[in-house]
Formats: structure tokens, C-alpha cells, sequence
């Protein structure tokens, strides 16, 4: 079926309930949704939560704001909504705060196939792993799907793969997407921490990608001002602006890792970084398959190393 909202506003949504599947609705499939206006929405949560719905499948958003919400939860928690799969979402935006414990964003908790177009999330975002400003992780299951115009610009904080835009990337093309929040991560020794994205692996296709927020690790593994860990994807056209600083084995300005048959071209860094040994003006290490042309960095933001 179809929801039309008409732009009116629906208000003062409460749920206090460790039941999965929260929000306005609980569950929806093959189902439209437009022209909502969700605000301040209080939820105390247990797992697949978001102030529209708690899961959706094969079902279209659009057109929808959602302002205010205070939302915390277990695991997949979004601001609008905790777990999506063949979805296309377009022209949404939230704020407030949205909290949990894995697979947490301030838009969409965790999803899976699909086309996210035209997102703005200014929600704080917190939680244990798998933390991404706009999107926990997204991955695609046969058919590539694709992010374009994305941006957050809420503080985005976490312990293992966290990430401004997006925590684990998979088998998807990325595009014109930015983060300017502050993003930050707790020691974790295996995590991957990035401006926008931790984890962007399996052929995934990033384009024309930025980022403007200072990020901070405590004794992480792998941390880039843009992307933590690029595994076997190709990136062009990136930049980052934003200081790096913490203690992580790998320390990139645009990359802590470059792996894997991973090319990147046409980028730059002018984020400051530590000077220490295990850091780079670019990337913190790049292993013998990738491929890394066209890309500058500001000469005097890396000291000596």
C-alpha cells in the first residue's frame, strides 16, 4: 500500500517496549511511503528500530523529515529506519540522536540493495560497531546498487568500523557524498575508522567523495581521513580537509589501507596528520597489488614523516 503524509506532521511518538520491529509502523513490504513529517519521537528500544518503521523490504521512501527523534536501541537502529532491503530512499533528512549497539545510522541502520539518493543526517550517532552517519552498512547482493548526494553532519561515534557517511561498504557505486561531523572511535584493535567511509571493499566503486570533519581513534587498527580500509574497489576524485589524530597501526590522511587490487586516482590531502613513522600524508600502507596516480597532499601538514 501507499502512505502519503501530505506534509502534515505527525508528533510525539513514545515507545518504551524490548520488542523488535519499532517505529510508526513496525513492518512494511512492498509498501509506499511520501511526504511525512515524523517529529520528536522517543524511543526506548530492543533490535530493528527507526522512527518511520523498524524494517522495510522492497518498499520506496520519499520526500519524508524526520525531526527530533531520540532513539535507542539494540542492534540495526536508525533514525528513519533500522533495517531496509531493496529499498529506494530519496529526499530524506534527519535530526536528533540515534543510539545502539551494532549496525547504527543516523538514517538507516543496516541495509542491503538498493538506491539511496538525496540523504541529510544532522542526528549525533553512537554505538559499538558498525557506526555510519547516514548508513551503518550497506551491502549488494548480486546487482551493484548506488549512493549519490549523501552527507552527514552529525558527530559519529563508536569502537569498531565507524565511519562519517558509512561503516562497511560492499559491492556498491558510491557517489558525490561528504561529511563535515567530528568522528571518533574508542580503542578497538581490530577497527577500521573513516571521514566517510571505515570499510569499502568487494568492487565497490567510489566517486567524488570528501571530508571536512576531524577524526579521532584511540589505539584503532586502520584510520583515513576519508576511508579507513580500501579492499579491491576502485576511488576517484577524493579529498579530505580534516585533521587525523590518535594512536592506530596504519594512518592515512585520505586512506589507512590501500589493499588488495584497489586503484586510487585525482586526490588530495590537506588534513593534518601525526607525525609519527606509522603515518602517511595519503595512506598509512599500500600493498603491492593497488594502484595509487594523480594524487598531492599539502606538504607541511605531515611534519617529518
Amino acid at each position: 500500500g501507499t502512505y502519503d503524509g501530505n506534509s502534515k506532521t505527525i508528533s510525539g511518538i513514545t515507545i518504551n517496549d524490548t520488542a523488535s520491529y519499532s517505529g510508526l509502523f513496525g513492518l512494511a513490504r512492498g509498501a509506499t511511503f511520501k511526504n511525512m513529517v515524523v517529529k520528536n519521537s522517543k524511543m526506548s528500544v530492543g533490535a530493528i528500530a527507526g522512527a518511520l518503521a523498524g524494517m522495510i523490504d522492497s518498499t520506496k521512501v520519499e520526500n519524508c523529515t524526520i525531526e527530533g527523534v531520540e532513539i535507542k536501541g539494540s542492534e540495526r537502529v536508525g533514525g528513519l529506519v533500522g533495517e531496509a532491503k531493496y529499498v529506494t530512499v530519496t529526499n530524506v533528512s534527519v535530526t536528533g540522536s540515534v543510539g545502539g549497539s551494532n549496525n547504527i545510522g543516523g538514517i538507516l541502520g543496516s541495509a542491503q540493495n538498493g538506491t539511496l539518493t538525496n540523504l541529510t543526517n544532522s542526528a549525533s550517532v553512537t554505538g559499538s560497531s558498525t557506526v555510519g552517519g547516514v548508513v551503518g552498512g550497506f551491502s549488494s547482493v548480486g546487482e551493484q546498487s548506488s549512493i549519490s548526494m549523501v552527507m552527514n553532519n552529525g558527530t559519529v561515534s563508536g569502537k569498531k568500523d565507524v565511519g562519517g557517511v558509512v561503516a562497511t561498504l560492499s559491492n556498491t557505486k558510491f557517489e558525490k557524498s561528504g561529511n563535515t561531523g567530528v568522528v571518533s572511535a574508542d580503542e578497538s584493535q581490530l577497527s577500521s575508522v573513516g571521514g566517510v567511509i571505515a570499510v569499502a571493499s568487494n568492487k565497490s566503486v567510489v566517486n567524488e567523495l570528501f571530508n571536512k570533519g576531524n577524526v579521532t581513534v584511540k589505539k584503532v587498527q586502520v584510520v583515513g581521513g576519508v576511508i579507513g580500509s580500501m579492499k579491491t574497489i576502485t576511488g576517484t576524485n577524493m579529498f579530505n580537509l580534516g585533521e587525523v589524530s590518535g594512536n592506530a597501526s596504519n594512518i592515512g590522511g585520505l586512506a589507512g589501507i590501500i589493499d588488495g587490487e584497489t586503484s586510487l586516482q585525482f586526490a588530495y590531502n590537506a588534513g593534518k596528520i601525526p607525525n609519527v613513522n606509522n603515518a602517511g600524508t595519503v595512506a598509512g600502507r599500500v600493498t603491492a597489488a593497488a594502484t595509487v596516480s594523480n594524487v598531492y597532499y599539502d606538504k607541511t601538514v605531515g611534519g617529518s614523516c
